[in-house]
């Protein structure tokens, strides 16, 4: 069990019998001492369970799982949750607090227990009482997990939770299998019985409920007891503080801020009965083809809901999410469906999102009615927010023409629903000037000038970077306004840009803004400032440090529907690596192969800051299409490069493309800090006719035809004879050439001529060392690398795939093609130098 989840919410201190004698905390997690899992459908399965476990003195049960305990570790309040601390049953047994004892219910293997048809929860003698309690169709039954091909790499931690000793929210006392007959005053939808306390303090003249088949049945009085198996009562005994609905979790890793997300367990934002089921034939249906055979699996439209195979956790969905510049996701066993809502801004209906820090996040995207929990009038969205903040069905809100709709994901077993905020987006635009923005976001106070008949953000953009001004705002009317904070010696604004590399400003100050925050304590330096804004969770955009009362300021705008804020980004760390030490190369066929085979070398080659990495394509990659195929592997092997050299924050991450010249030829090279990246730009066909010395080759881009492979081999020897001069180090990583298992024809053809023009070069033949890697043969053997660069690759194949499929067809999905073979990185033969230098 992840122990470490986010306090949030309250939690509710109960004890009963559940036949095995243990006592029943709903909504608390005891963090930590976990022994093993077990799967259960009502948490009532998880006392006897603890039981037949040696060692089990406690259990929490979340969605269906039983985590096992050595011991209760100290509560933390966990919402839909139910802990259980186990009790030696004594020689006297304990009377369960119904009138008459009720036998504790069989564990089911199930993932829900199957009430018997009778008894049925006695009616209500009340004429307008809601009818008793019926069984209901679950929405898209969960089946058990069932092991993925592939072993997950250990999820990002979310911060751990603040220690509590005292009950946060109400408390009620829970009957297990018990009916409380009549009084219905109202029902609600929870997926979990302990959510059903919350909703019984916050509807007036609630004093007790009944849980059955995802209903709350909200009662005025406790009511006659009678046997109903599957379904919990409980007796609402203390009031307290409402908890949140939702969670908050963080994905990761990233280098410096991590990413939130907000996520209810036992949810989903499903659009159809079916949607489960037929996502998961479509990914499934790859897993029986040979890597090298799958076709890319293609949706029915852009706005279908997208699925990713393979899913390590929660966490990773909502990077994927986030990745794919979307709102909405859900996550059941390995598989994470991303939503693609329509379009649209406050005024035509958009999502405005709730989040643990109480902070409204404004979305870009509306949601289907299928998700409206119901509508009333309001005055404003600040009223809109406060009203979806008091109720218990409500995670987010649109406000339009002074009514308000509230918005909840829908009831199911073992999913969870998020959703994601990504407030700032960057432009990195070759020859323009590089900026971070965020959409409906202001500053007012510090114009320093107006400009009208602006025709883009862009061009506000430019006409900051013209006047040396670091803060703008684009309006919807055209109007470019420049910023300019105050002057303050002592203090310095740190504008975000990526996690790893934010842009300061010395000695300027937008001292308060309506919505800025005083980080409370003490820092030590501006880089311990920066760390408190989260941009995801509070929308935040800067932090500003005093290094005189060492106070930390954390800046969000003003919420304006028709602005743009924006600050440009100029490069501040090296946008290249002048005289490197060392050069490894890495020259493959296609550009997903050396993130697919060789990920964990190239991680850590780009990692030193005194290495050059260049990475060379024999082919275009273009797989015999002329759909525009090769240019998407452009795109994203381009984007996964970008990603990591932003991971590691040493050098510039923005791109210089130009012509490059070898041995007579003109290629393609794109310059991207420490990184070079050089399109030969064949075709598949084109490269294999030269290696089998049938036909000329043209590139796809019409540059000078090869007449033969010897020509592509000196065009080669130029880029390694070119890029190594002055290294004292020349590492090259090639596909294994021999004929050793299965692999691309073009791999090894790529392995063999590098190795043959090698032995041409006398400097190259002493100093070089070579590594020779497995391709195709090593797709599902175990999984042997290690972290940082197992999650690292699959940050970058997101990253990568997000790319492809939008300039390729956003219907593809990429992820899934290879998600089953990440993790793996096998070297056949490593040659080492004749000579330690060059």
């Amino acid at each position: 069990m992840v122990s470490t989840r986010v306090l949030v919410g309250a939690f509710m201190v109960a004890s009963t019998a559940f036949g095995q004698t243990c006592s029943v905390v709903p909504d608390v997690d005891y963090p930590g001492n976990d022994l093993t899992t077990t799967n259960q459908g009502n948490p009532s399965g998880c006392c006897a369970d603890c039981q037949a476990t040696k060692g089990c003195k406690a259990y929490n049960w979340d969605s269906g799982t039983c985590y096992l305990k050595s011991k209760a570790g100290a509560a933390a309040a966990s919402p839909g949750t139910v802990s259980g601390v186990f009790k030696p049953p004594t020689s006297k047994p304990t009377p369960a607090p119904t009138p008459k004892p009720t036998p504790a219910p069989t564990p089911s293997p199930t993932p829900s227990p199957t009430p018997k048809p009778t008894p049925s929860p006695t009616p209500s003698s009340t004429p307008a009482s809601i009818p008793s309690p019926t069984p209901l169709p679950t929405p898209l039954p969960t089946p058990s997990p069932t092991p993925s091909p592939t072993p997950k790499p250990t999820p990002a931690p979310t911060p751990s939770p603040t220690p509590v000793s005292t009950p946060l929210g109400p408390v009620c006392s829970i009957l297990p299998n018990v009916d409380l007959g009549g009084n219905d005053i109202t029902s609600t939808s929870q997926p979990d019985a302990g959510n059903c306390c919350a909703d019984c303090q916050a509807t007036s003249g609630c004093k007790a409920f009944n849980w059955f088949q995802g209903t709350c049945y909200l009662k005025s009085a406790e009511g006659a007891h009678s046997s109903l198996p599957g379904s919990v009562s409980g007796i609402l005994t203390s009031m307290g503080p409402l908890p949140s609905p939702f969670k908050v979790g963080t994905y990761g890793p990233q280098p410096g801020l991590a990413g939130t997300y907000h996520y209810m367990s036992n949810m989903q934002w499903a659009t159809s009965a079916t949607e489960r089921a037929d996502l998961t034939s479509l990914t499934e249906s790859l897993l029986v083809v040979p890597p090298s055979e799958r076709a890319r699996p293609q949706l029915a439209s852009a706005q279908a809901p997208k699925p990713f195979s393979l899913v390590a956790s929660a966490s990773e969905c909502a990077k994927i999410t986030a990745t794919e510049n979307q709102v909405f996701f859900t996550f059941s066993d390995d598989l994470c469906v991303v939503y693609y809502f329509p379009s649209g801004t406050d005024a035509t209906g958009a999502a405005t999102l709730l989040t643990t820090a109480s902070t409204p996040l404004h979305s870009n995207q509306i949601l289907p009615n299928l998700f409206s929990t119901g509508q009333d009038s309001a005055t404003s969205p600040a009223a809109c927010m406060t009203k979806c903040q008091a109720q218990r069905q409500c995670i987010a809100y649109a406000f339009t023409s002074n009514q308000c709709t509230y918005y909840m994901p829908q009831s199911a077993s073992g999913s969870i629903a998020g959703w994601v905020h990504q407030p700032i987006t960057r432009s990195l635009v070759e020859s323009a000037p590089a900026y971070a923005s965020m959409a409906t976001a202001s500053i007012d106070g510090f114009t320093s000038q107006s400009l009208t008949n602006v025709g883009s953000l862009d061009a506000c953009a430019s006409k900051a970077s013209a006047t040396k001004t670091s803060l703008f705002v684009y309006f919807a009317n055209s109007t470019c306004a420049l910023l300019a904070p105050l002057a303050a010696v002592s203090r310095s604004l740190d504008l975000v840009v990526f996690p790893a590399s934010p842009q300061p400003l010395p000695g300027a100050s937008l001292q308060l803004l309506p919505n800025s925050v005083v980080a409370p304590g003490m820092f030590t330096s501006a880089s311990d400032c920066r760390l408190q804004c989260q941009p995801s969770l509070t929308n935040c955009f800067a932090t500003e440090y005093d290094s005189a009362t060492k106070q930390c300021t954390v800046h969000a705008p003003t919420y304006a529907s028709a602005a743009t804020l924006g600050w440009l980004t100029p490069a501040r760390l090296p946008t290249s690596i002048a005289t490197p030490q060392n050069v490894h190369f890495y020259i493959v066929a296609h550009q997903d192969d050396w993130q697919l085979f060789m990920s964990g070398s190239l991680f850590a080659s780009l990692g030193d800051a005194t290495t050059k990495v260049v990475v060379v394509y024999t082919t275009a990659g273009d797989d015999d299409q002329t759909d525009g195929w090769w240019q998407a592997r452009e795109a994203g092997t381009l984007a996964a490069a970008q990603v990591w050299v932003e991971r590691f924050g040493l050098f510039d991450s923005r791109r210089d493309t130009a012509p490059y010249a070898a041995s007579g030829h003109r290629l393609t090279a794109v310059n991207m800090g420490n990184i070079k990246t050089i399109f030969s730009r064949i075709s598949e066909s084109g490269f294999g006719d030269l290696l089998d010395k049938t036909k000329a080759a043209t590139p796809l881009d019409n540059t000078p035809t090869y007449k033969n492979v010897d020509e592509l081999k000196q065009v080669l020897l130029a880029i390694l004879q070119q890029e190594s001069k002055g290294a004292s180090t020349v590492n090259l990583h090639l596909p294994e050439f021999k004929e050793i298992g299965d692999d691309h024809e073009l791999h090894r053809g790529t392995g063999r001529i590098v190795t043959e023009l090698l032995a041409t070069d006398a400097r190259l033949q002493r100093c070089a060392s070579v590594k020779y890697y497995f391709g195709y043969q090593k797709w599902h053997d175990a999984v042997n690398m290690k972290e940082p660069a197992l999650s690292a690759q699959r940050d970058l194949w997101m990253t990568l795939s997000e790319a492809a499929d939008r300039v390729y067809n956003h219907n593809s999905i990429t992820w899934s093609v290879h998600a089953d073979s990440l993790g793996r990185m096998y070297v056949n033969r490593d040659v080492p130098s004749k000579s330690p230098q060059c």
